[in-house]
């Protein structure tokens, strides 16, 4: 805004104070309009961001479901591989083993690894303060569960290393009804690798649950992690039935 001194001069006492109050009036006029703007594009940021979490939860819903779908099935498999491989009686320090057939249909999906960008981002160029402090805490919970998802993959990337390792060093492939001539050292090769990947298999699928639900209760509409936290527990999980 420019300020341009009187077309007359001034004389009185008053002239100068109208003079004087209408450069002010013009000062806020313009400083309430620039903030006004900028108010205006920060709660569009803001919107921004929120749809951006949205969008990101919803593609998130159905990865981490194709996950469940995959993996639940390999999991009870391989507690019945394990049950099968446990049962076996040793003859002359050698094991016969028939693993056992497909219990549970494989689910056809193909899997991804979950999205995280959009809060991390945020959090890189400072949108997210733009968030009110409950949201903000809300999202940095949800952000938390996807990281812990991403160290369990790799803790079960390391478990299923162990069963490549077995296949490579016997020749045998584990799946459905496959026939095993194993000695007490291979056995036992064997049930340290099957127990791991079970063990460690469950606890990945534990976190894509509570991820998921993360997921569904922001695509829900809710604000604040106490509700989220209260909104997974009432949820019935499907890991539930597979403890």
């Amino acid at each position: 805004m420019e300020v341009h001194p009187p077309e007359h001069a001034v004389h009185t006492v008053r002239e100068f104070l109208v003079h004087m109050l209408a450069i002010v009036l013009g000062l806020l006029i313009a400083i309430g309009l620039e903030q006004s703007v900028e108010g205006l594009h920060r709660l569009h940021e803001r919107h921004e961001l929120e749809e951006n979490m949205r969008a990101e939860a919803e593609r998130n819903v159905e990865i981490l479901t194709t996950h469940l779908d995959v993996n639940i099935p390999e999991l009870v498999q391989y507690r019945a591989d394990l049950v099968a491989v446990r049962a076996a009686v040793a003859r002359d320090g050698f094991v016969d083993i028939t693993l056992p057939p497909r219990r549970m249909k494989r689910g056809d999906g193909v899997m991804f690894a979950p999205e995280r960008d959009v809060w991390p981002v945020s959090l890189a160029s400072g949108t997210s303060a733009l968030l009110p402090e409950p949201m903000a805490q809300m999202y940095s919970h949800v952000d938390f569960n996807a990281t812990e998802d991403v160290k369990e993959v790799d803790r079960i990337r390391e478990a299923s290393a162990l069963l490549t390792r077995f296949s490579l060093a016997t020749g045998y492939e584990l799946g459905p009804n496959e026939q095993m001539h194993l000695s007490l050292a291979e056995r036992e090769q064997l049930l340290v690798a099957l127990s791991t990947e079970v063990q460690q298999l469950f606890q990945l699928l534990r976190r894509d649950n509570l991820f998921l639900l993360d997921c569904q209760g922001v695509l829900n509409g809710i604000d604040n992690v106490r509700s989220l936290e209260q909104w997974a527990v009432d949820q019935p999980k499907r890991l539930d039935a597979y403890r």
